[in-house]
């Protein structure tokens, strides 16, 4: 529709352009002057009303886009917080203790001490769940269900999303960190054969791959809280580092004997 009203616009500035000069040119009395200046009047009109209907109609689909837009993101209200509670368990369950002070936004959470922690995770330590099974398994299936949610929201509202919010879904789904938590209770069969603890992040490289990945999370989870009330964005809680919520402070902290360093 608006590439028709595009057309027709150009079409009408051009015959009004056309009739203006016929008239300029023409002297008052020949055949064509009046008539030239009745209709390249008439021809300006409607090209100023297409200009008018075309702005409408863009203003509307603008706020269509932006209304599916902020309804793509909201699907992802629910997957977005259990994300966010893995990765802060990640944390928790491999801290020495508790950080002081404890963190309240996304970026001072995520920052070098979280990284440096998480090194000493031992994902074959349970999970915070019941009945307990390893966080290697734990982990795999919270990084599935995230994906799903993502791959979902993808395939239904992808005419939606603008390009920067497809490329950081998309550098999700497709992350190498996806990847190993997928593969983690494989190597967990072989570490277990070995007596060994299970540190996924032990190297600069895992820790490295690990902290892109957290940045992209971080910069979906921000627009996503552009789009919801305060009472619907994921927020960091301190309360989160309580010692009666699973998991406790360094509950699958590797032993020192077992330092990945």
């Amino acid at each position: 529709m608006v590439r028709i009203l595009i057309i027709l616009g150009v079409i009408f500035a051009v015959i009004s352009g056309t009739c203006f000069y016929v008239y300029l040119k023409t002297p008052p009395e020949h055949w064509a002057h009046d008539p030239a200046l009745n209709l390249g009047t008439e021809a300006a009109g409607i090209f100023v009303t297409l200009l008018f209907i075309d702005m409408v109609l863009r203003i509307h689909e603008r706020k269509r886009t932006e209304r599916y837009r902020a309804l793509a993101l909201k699907q992802l209200r629910t997957p977005l917080k259990r994300h966010f509670q893995l990765l802060f368990d990640f944390y928790k369950a491999s801290a020495a203790g508790k950080p002081e002070p404890e963190p309240s936004t996304l970026d001072g959470l995520f920052g070098d001490r979280y990284f440096a922690s998480v090194a000493y995770m031992d994902f074959l330590s349970p999970a915070p769940e019941s009945p307990p099974r390893p966080w290697a398994e734990y982990a795999r299936e919270k990084a599935r269900e995230f994906a799903e949610a993502l791959g979902r929201t993808v395939t239904t509202y992808c005419q939606y999303l603008d390009e920067a919010a497809l490329d950081t879904i998309e550098t999700l789904r497709t992350s190498g960190l996806l990847s190993l938590l997928e593969q983690a209770p494989n190597i967990k069969a072989l570490v277990q054969k070995q007596g060994r603890a299970l540190t996924l992040f032990c190297s600069d490289d895992m820790r490295a791959m690990l902290r892109r990945y957290v940045e992209s999370f971080c910069v979906l989870v921000k627009e996503y809280d552009k789009t919801v009330p305060a009472a619907e964005m994921v927020i960091v809680d301190t309360r989160l580092w309580r010692d009666d919520l699973a998991p406790s402070v360094g509950s699958a902290r590797i032993q020192e004997k077992d330092d990945p360093e």
